[in-house]
């Protein structure tokens, strides 16, 4: 079984250590305890692939700022397999789901990251949702707006829950950084700079280990 949370204390007052991991059956108790202390409780989504980018911090931070606690569904490693080949030029996750969660708990608007496993036709973040159940969270934040995926969606929602809870997808606002563009450039080789030094001037922030792993297998 996996251990798939990461847990953050900041508003919740659990008796748990920081980072410690939990299982992601921990979600519904969490979502409740914050409910029953009058917070809002927004779930994002994302994969956060090679390090946590200016974007990704952008879409953190405006997720945060619909409520009062953050959870991020980070979309485990056979569902970013399945569902997002089709992008890359190399085969993706580069970085192991846990490394990547440990990256986005490391975010001060963070606070809760669970991994959650599902990874069939439902995304991950609404099966996550749903099991949460009657607590569910108040709002859906995500960054793909595909529309058809988004009705979907709702379908799923409304046939488990008979609601559609608050779903948003979020605009970047500042920063137009796409995790598929950093991992082409680097499977592409680009000669005029190194990998670190393209990392560092776009502000990602990387595990150098799995960085050198990855150039390791590309040679």
């Amino acid at each position: 079984m996996l251990n798939n949370l990461i847990y953050k204390n900041k508003i919740c007052r659990k008796n748990m250590s920081i980072g410690h991991p939990q299982d992601y059956r921990e979600a519904p108790g969490l979502v409740a305890y914050e409910h029953a202390h009058g917070k809002k409780v927004v779930l994002a989504r994302g994969t956060f692939d090679v390090g946590v980018n200016l974007g990704h911090r952008d879409f953190l931070k405006r997720a945060k700022e619909l409520g009062d606690v953050l959870i991020v569904n980070v979309n485990n490693d056979i569902w970013v397999r399945d569902h997002k080949k089709e992008k890359y030029s190399i085969e993706v996750p580069v970085v192991p789901e846990r490394e990547r969660a440990m990256l986005v708990a490391d975010q001060e608007m963070v606070d809760y990251v669970f991994v959650h496993p599902a990874h069939a036709d439902i995304h991950p973040s609404i099966v996550l949702a749903i099991e949460c159940s009657p607590n569910v969270p108040d709002v859906l934040a995500r960054e793909d707006k595909d529309p058809q995926i988004i009705e979907i969606e709702k379908k799923q929602l409304f046939r488990s829950l008979g609601y559609i809870p608050d779903m948003r997808a979020l605009t970047r606002s500042s920063y137009n950084i796409s995790t598929s563009s950093i991992i082409n450039a680097i499977a592409g080789r680009v000669q005029t700079k190194s990998v670190e030094e393209i990392l560092n001037e776009l502000g990602i922030i990387y595990d150098k280990n799995q960085l050198s792993k990855l150039l390791k297998n590309k040679d």
